[in-house]
């Protein structure tokens, strides 16, 4: 505020002798010193204030610029989310589509089972027939089958060779 020099002349000044007059001016001295350190002061106050809007206007950019990165990233963040959601439908659409097939082949695989088992019944009764049809078949004038089959043929009169080549064929079984 009012600095030391000022105060000591306007005490020299009264103490002095000046009359009236030097107290006139050292009043004014006084008043002018005051208004030159209020004018200081303001000077610096103001000098402060704009330091601190120097200083806010910074914060207020980089806040800005903070916003500006910040919606950026939630744009992207957002994207991405969209991609993963399409991801998951697209995934969840192929997954069902997978098990569709794969019941569709499950089913397929247990009709061709179902396809073998009946062919190889039938196999299997076709080799019975077929074994039961070899002494009818033997190409060997000496076989025995071939002759007692014939021998049963024309002694029984009978037209159902197959069911008596099928007995003929257990017999033998049954006995080896």
């Amino acid at each position: 505020m009012i600095e030391i020099t000022s105060i000591i002349e306007l005490a020299g000044i009264i103490l002095g002798g000046g009359g009236l007059i030097g107290f006139l001016v050292g009043f004014a001295t006084f008043k002018w010193q005051r208004m030159k350190v209020r004018s200081e002061a303001k000077g610096a106050e103001a000098e402060a204030d704009m330091k601190r809007q120097d200083y806010y206007q910074e914060i207020i950019q980089d806040m800005e610029q903070d916003r500006v990165r910040m919606k950026n990233i939630r744009e992207e963040q957002e994207k991405y989310i969209v991609e993963i959601r399409e991801d998951r439908h697209r995934l969840r659409e192929e997954k069902e589509a997978l098990r569709k097939e794969n019941d569709e082949l499950r089913t397929n695989i247990n009709e061709l089972r179902d396809t073998q088992r009946e062919q190889g019944d039938k196999i299997a009764r076709l080799g019975r027939i077929v074994e039961s049809w070899k002494p009818l078949v033997c190409t060997n004038i000496g076989c025995k089958e071939r002759q007692n089959t014939i021998i049963g043929l024309v002694s029984d009169d009978s037209f159902d060779a197959v069911e008596q080549a099928k007995d003929n064929s257990k017999k033998k079984k049954e006995k080896k």
